[in-house]
């Protein structure tokens, strides 16, 4: 990768995960004050509308403004009038999508169908078309001109303004007007800001100046509308699900399946910053029909893609059951299941996404299109099938295909527009570091309890997957210092510095190189096991206790009902056992010893009705105790002679008989004890 594409793209990492920080450590007070899940479901209703709406009135605007700013030099003046043409775009629009959504407040259905509460949503909703349109575009802009460390700052100062705004508003009482209301004014402030460093670079006196005949008016409007309708299909797979959801199903649904949806969300974090640097950065490569540069890049990010993808979804899969009820609070322990369902086809549309962003950036979007189109018609189909049958979980099977199913066709149409983004896929490797990582992160997790384990198993899973990578030649060390020295900073010199002296692959053969992995990571479970105990009952230091050493394993102890009054005796064929009577009500236990014991058995067997008598006599001082036992039963008579010789101090007499039919057992016990 060249070096400005890495130095872009973790600026853009950097801004999404201090975003998902923000909001991450915001959502679950910010459910908690807001009531629940009804009233959260509400707000993610609202702005999953709000963001299909956006598509028709930003989506062109801001990803034109990134794509053709970022192809600077074609002439004289040529940003500056970039800019300018989307300002003076933006505008209009923003007034349109304004007047459609306080259109919307005015209908009486709106009242009837989601209450009177609505009609002020969506009033404040179009303000925000105004301000987060602005917005995007400010941030866009200096995307494109590669001023990365001024736009990804203004992403996060907008998530802090909404996230301090929204806690302190809704503490306030004022409910999801309030999370609304920080919306906007984040987006303002983070406008005002964004156009002084975009005047830095260029002249802002273009926005109020027609654009000269030689500009390339209609290429600008062409890409708008296909990027307009790409995105429609495109953020179609992510929003119609809950807009179905919360028509079909209740508002605690909703809650639900939008907490299980925000956190597999989680998982594109990388493949957003790759696309959001990409569509300008390739737009570039293309050009100049750099197209083997392009290919090379398709396909190490695509790879790189599915690796980091597939580690994020085994953690959240191992972390799911416990993390859920943890961080949304009670009333969300139906999301597991659906949030499980979503992991297949989210690490799938992870891949698409540097796919697409790429495809974008040539500026044949038709293909691209296309094939979107087809799997956000499918995910609607299903949709509409499966939820009023299934509720979330048919929502989160249908919106899981409806993702799967965009790996394949995008890949068609990389192959349409020009590239190969599977050239270098090395799939079956990554397979096997897959599964031979998922081990121990599972095991972890299974073994852990308590907050430790939100803390290990990351750390698990990164150390056993990058090990698994390496050995299975998934990901080479020279591919990771190739990336390491593009970084800016004393970690790039240091990468450059031992990429000089590092062979492209470890030492030793693969197949070496795999086994060596499974010991390790099979020697580690079985420490862990061992310690914990957890598989093995009885083991480990937490272990329950299962009785004393030297148990007879032929003693058999039965509580006898709860309304028999009569005391009973339990003995032992260990000398040294010792054990308790006690009455069937709970008191007065008693207990004996037995030692110096020999005794003779003679058994024989017929087919009878059970009866067993049991005659004792046992006296003081080499004591002779004999006892004849017979057992019949359906299938066996059992005869016992048995002669006890014991030193004690107590006498006893114990005459016991015990009947016993296929389905009833009565049992009489007398019983002396002499002092």
């Amino acid at each position: 990768m060249a070096r400005n594409i890495v130095s872009g793209f973790l600026s853009i990492f950097g801004g999404r995960v201090a975003t998902v920080v923000i909001t991450f450590l915001t959502t679950p007070l910010l459910v908690r004050l807001l009531g629940g899940p009804a009233a959260y479901g509400d707000y993610k209703f609202l702005m999953s509308w709000f963001a299909l709406l956006m598509i028709l009135v930003s989506s062109g605007v801001t990803d034109g403004v990134q794509k053709f700013v970022g192809e600077s030099g074609r002439f004289h003046n040529w940003e500056e009038y970039v800019i300018g043409f989307y300002v003076r775009t933006a505008v209009a629009l923003a007034f349109a999508g304004a007047a459609v959504v306080v259109f919307a407040s005015t209908r009486p259905s709106i009242t009837r169908t989601f209450g009177q509460r609505f009609d002020f949503y969506l009033l404040l909703l179009a303000v925000l078309v105004f301000s987060a349109q602005f917005r995007t575009l400010v941030q866009r802009a200096l995307r494109g001109l590669e001023l990365e460390r001024y736009s990804e700052p203004l992403r996060i100062l907008d998530t802090g303004i909404w996230a301090v705004g929204s806690i302190a508003l809704v503490w306030a009482g004022y409910g999801v007007a309030a999370v609304l209301v920080a919306h906007i004014v984040g987006s303002l402030v983070v406008t005002v800001v964004g156009f002084g460093f975009i005047s830095r670079e260029v002249s802002l006196g273009a926005v109020f100046t027609s654009t000269p005949g030689y500009f390339p008016t209609r290429e600008l409007l062409s890409f708008n509308g296909w990027s307009v309708v790409l995105i429609l299909f495109m953020t179609s797979l992510y929003k119609v699900d809950m807009i179905m959801v919360r028509t079909f199903l209740t508002n605690d649904l909703t809650g639900q399946y939008a907490a299980a949806l925000s956190l597999a969300e989680h998982l594109w974090i990388v493949p957003l910053s790759i696309q959001g640097i990409f569509i300008h950065s390739s737009s570039n490569l293309w050009s100049n029909r750099r197209v083997r540069a392009i290919n090379r890049l398709a396909s190490k990010t695509t790879r790189y893609t599915l690796m980091v993808s597939a580690l994020m979804a085994m953690g959240v899969a191992a972390l799911a059951d416990s993390f859920i009820p943890l961080y949304y609070g009670p009333g969300f322990e139906d999301a597991v299941l659906p949030l499980l369902l979503l992991l297949p086809g989210t690490i799938a549309l992870a891949v698409v996404r540097p796919i697409y962003a790429i495809g974008q950036g040539s500026g044949t979007l038709k293909p691209i299109v296309v094939s979107t189109g087809a799997a956000a018609v499918l995910n609607v189909v299903l949709n509409a099938a499966l939820i009023p049958q299934y509720g979330i979980v048919g929502a989160a099977i249908a919106t899981s295909i409806g993702y799967s199913v965009m790996l394949p066709l995008h890949v068609w149409s990389a192959h349409h527009v020009g590239f190969d983004p599977l050239q270098d896929l090395r799939p079956v490797r990554v397979l096997v570091a897959t599964i031979v990582a998922a081990v121990p992160i599972f095991a972890t997790s299974r073994i852990l309890d308590g907050p430790t384990t939100f803390v290990v198993v990351p750390i698990v899973g990164i150390l056993a997957y990058a090990l698994a990578a390496i050995a299975t030649g998934a990901v080479t060390v020279t591919e990771i210092l190739d990336v390491g020295s593009s970084v800016p900073g004393p970690v790039g010199s240091s990468a450059r510095s031992l990429r000089g002296s590092t062979d492209s692959t470890v030492s030793g053969p693969p197949f070496s190189r795999i086994l060596t992995v499974f010991g390790v990571l099979l020697f580690a479970t079985g420490i862990a096991l061992s310690i914990t105990g957890t598989f093995v009952p009885g083991a480990g230091p937490n272990a329950p206790d299962i009785g004393p050493v030297g148990t007879s394993d032929n003693q058999t102890t039965t509580a006898p009902p709860p309304s028999t009054t009569t005391p009973t005796a339990t003995t032992t064929d260990d000398p040294f056992q010792v054990t308790s009577s006690t009455s069937s009500d709970g008191y007065l236990p008693t207990s004996t010893s037995t030692a110096d014991t020999t005794k003779s058995t003679t058994s024989d067997m017929t087919t009878q009705d059970t009866t067993t008598s049991t005659d004792t006599t046992t006296t003081t001082q080499d004591t002779t105790t004999t006892t004849d036992t017979t057992t019949t039963t359906q299938d066996t008579t059992t005869t016992t002679d048995t002669t006890t010789t014991t030193d004690t101090t107590t006498s006893s007499t114990t005459d016991t008989t015990t009947t016993t039919d296929s389905t009833n057992t009565t049992t009489t016990t007398t019983t002396s004890i002499l002092p």
